[in-house]
């Protein structure tokens, strides 16, 4: 292939397995129905689909060659300087040469191609026009609460911290319930809004959707004022019992404290240094951590130290021999943050330890005591207790939420203020907490839904890379805070469903959601909309499409506008995909999930004409 899109790009560089044989100046083209790109953090590659190569001899005769299922294409940054592409007969990504020797697995670089493009088709070509990802995505560091299926136990993390493998581990809470997640993925960098309300804070795409009177919204056609579905924390069991002062200080190291645990470069393999320390400038906060350590057995050492306000701090160090504790304490109260498709970083924000959430309440109240004592912010006076806490961490800020909304040492109630971060400062998260609605400063008798969800202000962030899940209901809980976001992704089907339902039985079942695709063909490639239909159950059945019903019902009002979204250039022949049947994709395909398959259904086809509608004129 010599020319695509007006360029050269593709130029053979490898001959093939075939029976006959190539000497130089020999010329090969091949007829390729479909070119397939994927973006990955390594290159770009091109996967070719049933090619038909042709060997063209010196006396211009065509010799029919061995059809291949699959050639790939990988772009090196100096070749895409050149506008050239290798191909490679189905290689093992990224490697440069090919052949079919046994790879260290013991299988055939041609099965090794064919399992990497479908165990990672999600990830390789997030932009398919088959069955796409709608871009809901919102940034690494949103915290989400889970609940291990074996074990039951609840958990805070980053949505980052998700994998296809801890998706089928877990559940996530959607307000009501703990649900299945049918899918994760991760997009590339894209710039992000930021929304804040009286009691959440989220990051997330333009295009991402929100709940207003159970009614899912986009994000960019959001404003300040409007008043988003909340949903409640969940109950937490009581399984385990902790010694309350062991919680205490694990609350207040929460709060004041901090544990290393590196590999030094200076130092032989397998050795690390560690650092655990604990500062305030309440002496008897730390003599208090200090007698609950040596009480455990734990040798500590006291030193004093100034901050740029001149004020005394009291630190408290555990010894080096007892770097046991700093390895624990940085596996509790610390995690990864993923920060591209490739690798991870520790971050410095801490969270909650897991088994605090399955605690005695004791033991949780011990927990946020230790807490409050750090980062809390003392009540006024004539009051008891404290008013609120400020913190640097979503997801610990999250954690402590949970755990108040369980035990309710404060109040049931709360605001969230959020400080956007500056050159020297992170972001920080204020919450207050309320006794009575007119705190919020809402009439007395306004709902609580309508108090915490309003919206103070949007602002637009920097790029970041997004993540997206989807989840059983197609809506889940999104912090810190308490605001509902909507689902990510299509539900999904069972083989059983899949395979046995036609459309109108799915749209009947009325339990998925549903999106159509407008197609169009323009000179040898498609275009078209994401057309958004909503859910199954407010779809007519006659019609199966809301956009078909529209058409055939001009004049109505019962479906006034539908949201769409443009879709990039796709291959032509996946115009005529459900056409004579259905197509079934199945878990890890084209639109499926990774548990769940996915069907296509063809509703209606014909010719279509393109101009500019005028008042009184077609043009």
């Amino acid at each position: 292939l010599t020319e695509f899109n007006g360029k050269k790009v593709l130029d053979l560089k490898n001959t093939f397995n075939t029976t006959e044989t190539f000497k130089p100046g020999d010329i090969i083209s091949v007829e390729i129905e479909d070119i397939w790109r994927h973006e990955t953090p390594k290159g770009i590659y091109y996967s070719i689909h049933k090619p038909k190569i042709r060997h063209i001899t010196e006396k211009k005769e065509t010799t029919p060659l061995s059809e291949l299922d699959n050639l790939v294409c990988s772009i090196g940054s100096k070749v895409v300087e050149e506008q050239e592409v290798i191909i490679e007969r189905n290689s093992k990504l990224p490697k440069e040469s090919v052949d079919d020797t046994e790879d260290s697995e013991g299988g055939t670089r041609s099965e090794a191609a064919k399992k990497f493009f479908e165990e990672n088709w999600h990830n390789l070509y997030p932009k398919s026009g088959k069955g796409e990802w709608v871009y809901h995505c919102l940034g690494g560091e949103t915290p989400i609460i889970l609940q291990d299926k074996k074990t039951s136990e609840i958990r805070i993390e980053q949505i980052s911290w998700l994998t296809d493998t801890k998706v089928n581990n877990y559940k996530i809470w959607n307000g009501e319930e703990f649900v299945n997640i049918l899918g994760f993925k991760i997009n590339q960098k894209q710039q992000v809004l930021h929304i804040e309300t009286d009691s959440g804070y989220v990051r997330c795409s333009p295009d991402h959707r929100f709940f207003i009177n159970n009614k899912a919204v986009f994000a960019y056609q959001l404003k300040a004022g409007d008043i988003l579905d909340t949903v409640n924390f969940p109950q937490l069991p009581e399984v385990i019992n902790i010694n309350p002062e062991w919680a205490w200080l694990l609350g207040f190291f929460a709060a004041e404290g901090y544990a290393t645990y590196y590999a030094s470069p200076w130092c032989k393999d397998k050795d690390y240094q560690y650092g655990w320390q604990l500062v305030n400038t309440d002496e008897k906060l730390i003599n208090k951590a200090e007698q609950i350590l040596n009480s455990f057995g734990v040798l500590t050492q006291r030193f004093t130290r100034y901050n740029q306000s001149h004020n005394t701090l009291y630190c408290l160090r555990i010894r080096n021999e007892e770097s046991l504790w700093a390895r624990m304490f940085s596996k509790w109260f610390y995690v990864k943050q993923r920060i591209n498709k490739e690798g991870y970083k520790t971050n410095k924000f801490k969270k909650i330890p897991d088994f605090i959430f399955i605690a005695d309440n004791k033991a949780k109240k011990a927990f946020l005591d230790g807490f409050y004592a750090g980062d809390g912010v003392k009540a006024k006076k004539g009051r008891k207790g404290y008013q609120g806490f400020s913190n640097i961490s979503p997801l610990l800020t999250q954690g402590i939420l949970l755990l108040e909304a369980n035990v309710k040492y404060q109040s049931r109630h709360f605001s969230l203020c959020v400080s956007e971060p500056t050159k020297n400062r992170h972001r920080v998260y204020r919450v207050t907490y309320c006794q009575s609605f007119i705190n919020l400063k809402k009439p007395q008798n306004s709902h609580r839904k309508a108090i915490s969800g309003r919206i103070k202000c949007i602002t637009q962030g920097n790029e970041e890379t997004l993540f997206d899940i989807a989840v059983e209901g197609e809506k889940f809980m999104a912090g810190p805070g308490n605001i509902l976001s909507h689902n990510c992704h299509w539900r999904g089907l069972s083989e059983q469903e899949a395979k046995t339902l036609d459309h109108k039985g799915l749209l009947m079942q009325g339990t998925h959601s549903v999106h159509g695709d407008l197609r169009l063909s323009n000179n040898g490639t498609l275009h078209g909309f994401t057309v958004f239909e909503g859910s199954a159950k407010d779809i007519p059945v006659k019609e199966g499409s809301k956009l078909i019903y529209m058409a055939q019902h001009k004049g109505e009002t019962k479906f006034e506008k539908l949201e769409v979204a443009p879709k990039l250039l796709q291959p032509r022949s996946w115009l005529l995909v459900g056409r004579d049947k259905p197509y079934l994709s199945p878990p890890k395909g084209i639109g499926s999930t990774t548990n769940k398959w996915a069907k296509f259904f063809a509703l209606d086809w014909g010719t279509y004409e393109l101009g500019v509608i005028r008042e009184h004129s077609r043009e």
